[in-house]
């Protein structure tokens, strides 16, 4: 339950920062995040000017390295696309 609103805020920022400015995303980013939805409960871009990153919060069942495939094989055009998560969550 706790688990399924902080999903649901960090999903809501996205949609927010889209309402805000329509400088915060493009088609290409807005496909990457809709993609990553796949397999993530939440994602998010974080960052700013020309960059930054993707704050995604992975399924269950989902492991770092199936993610890595998942998002080489989606985006092989996308150099270097997964590094070293920051920081683990195990509820």
């Amino acid at each position: 339950e706790d688990e399924e609103a902080f999903y649901g805020v960090i999903n809501e920022h996205r949609r927010l920062l889209k309402m805000i400015s329509p400088k915060v995303t493009n088609s290409v980013l807005d496909d990457i995040v809709d993609t990553c939805m796949e397999v993530a409960y939440a994602v998010s871009p974080l960052g700013a000017g020309g960059g930054g990153y993707l704050l995604v919060v992975l399924k269950d069942n989902i492991t770092l390295q199936h993610f890595k495939e998942f998002v080489s094989k989606k985006f092989p055009w996308i150099k270097s696309p997964v590094k070293k998560p920051d920081m683990y969550f195990y509820p």
